[in-house]
């Protein structure tokens, strides 16, 4: 059994349907859970803004500050740092006499950049590596991703079924931790021991007060107000799925432009891992056996493995999805006119339908999924702009900000990845039939 074992979060803020948590907490002696909020969120992009919106880093506070009281009601410490992760993870390694590391496996390049230097500089550390907030066991269907099939509807029909028969199973969690080690006097006799004031620990233990002191302010045009954190999330699926039972009409709605429950919103809980896809799955399954199967009840897991589809598919082709031109040097347009950048950036482009969703996303941190479509489609085929800027954009200001689904989303529109050929949306068209008394361009313009 581990003598003192890390828990690193990253992408499982949550407590509940943990595995990681749960393998820590019952082979490990002692204990103890830090989360880094990495330096570079905050660093500008080449396109003049940072990384993180205020919205993104607002929702990520509270997360964090609603996982640390979930932590201490099980006795369990949760350090929050900040700054250069790898430098951070490993003081606390050293300084502790770390010798296990449990800790979601993320395949997405930057994360899996730091695991490699973590495991190069601590050989004689275990880590412990658990599958992240996939719906399949990216372990077992790694094997399969190199042939991973480069359109959805080839995918859907290799791996629906397995992804339908699977069995969802919810890992428990030791709700009280009852190890040994007396964490916060070896931890304070650790920061003692640290001479170099510049080489210390960054403990961050003011995040009520940043939230606070953000300028954002939920908008009254908002139809439905984000909050960030396990229990918010638990609920939004109780509400959405029992309570209101909205999931009965899913199919019908999820192309609406605004309102609570047109859509599920988990993705804004599911991109931190506040809740896990296996949890909605497991809950969706569960309303079809003891209340109503359908068309939308299908559709809601149908939409859960186009987000899957985009994450196996950034596994096949990693960094090349970021290039120009995509994994497949596919001609695209390149431009980068910074005025019309502005233009759609700022929601004055003079083509209503486009502005008001853009407005909507600056105002709210959200933009629904009918709108995303039309936004990013409008700047890389009509203003015929480089679509990773759209996608960059969409990095700063979505609330629900997931790597892949944001940037593979994007470079499935301009036609590089997931599709044999670009999606041009005809906006005119779009706006008549999603929008036709202009009720939601009326309510932001």
């Amino acid at each position: 059994m581990p003598d003192k074992s890390l828990i690193w979060f990253r992408k499982n803020l949550r407590v509940f349907d943990n595995k990681c948590l749960s393998k820590a907490l019952t082979e490990s002696q002692e204990v103890i859970a830090i989360y880094v909020i990495d330096e570079r969120l905050f660093e500008m992009t080449p396109y003049g803004f940072k990384r993180a919106s205020e919205f993104r880093l607002k929702f990520l506070y509270e997360s964090l500050i609603n996982l640390k009281n979930n932590l201490a009601m099980m006795n369990l410490e949760l350090i929050i740092l900040e700054g250069n992760s790898f430098q951070q993870i490993s003081k606390i390694m050293n300084g502790l006499k770390i010798t296990d590391v449990y800790y979601e496996k993320d395949i997405a390049f930057e994360e899996r950049q730091l695991e490699k230097q973590l495991k190069r500089n601590f050989r004689d550390v275990k880590f412990h590596k658990h599958n992240a907030n996939y719906i399949f066991d990216y372990e077992v269907v790694k094997s399969r991703v190199k042939k991973l099939p480069d359109t959805f509807t080839k995918f859907r029909k290799d791996y629906e079924k397995l992804y339908l028969s699977a069995e969802k199973k919810l890992y428990p969690v030791q709700y009280e931790y009852t190890g040994q080690i007396d964490f916060k006097k070896e931890f304070t006799a650790f920061q003692k021991s640290q001479t170099n004031s510049e080489s210390n620990l960054k403990i961050v233990q003011d995040l009520a007060e940043r939230v606070d002191r953000f300028s954002i302010q939920a908008d009254s045009r908002a139809t439905f107000v984000y909050q960030g954190g396990e229990n918010v999330g638990l609920d939004r699926i109780k509400q959405y799925i029992w309570e209101q039972k909205s999931i009965k009409r899913y199919k019908k709605t999820r192309n609406e432009l605004m309102g609570r429950n047109f859509s599920s919103r988990f993705s804004a809980w599911l991109s931190l891992g506040c809740i896990s896809v296996n949890h909605v799955i497991y809950e969706i399954e569960k309303f079809e056996k003891q209340e109503l199967e359908n068309d939308s009840t299908y559709w809601l897991k149908f939409e859960l493995l186009w987000r899957e589809y985009f994450r196996l598919l950034y596994g096949k082709y990693k960094i090349d999805i970021f290039k120009l031109k995509g994994p497949h040097d596919r001609d695209t347009h390149s431009g980068l006119d910074t005025e019309l950048c502005n233009k759609w950036m700022t929601g004055k482009t003079g083509e209503a339908f486009i502005d008001a969703n853009m407005i909507s996303l600056n105002h709210t941190g959200y933009m629904s999924n009918r709108g995303r479509q039309n936004v990013v489609s409008y700047l890389i085929h009509d203003f015929k702009q480089d679509w990773r800027f759209a996608a960059s954009y969409f990095e700063h200001m979505l609330i629900d900000h997931d790597v892949f689904s944001n940037w593979l989303n994007c470079s499935y529109i301009a036609g590089l990845v997931g599709t044999e050929k670009p999606h041009v949306f005809n906006i005119q068209k779009q706006a008549e039939t999603y929008d036709p008394k202009r009720k939601f361009q009326k309510h932001w313009l």
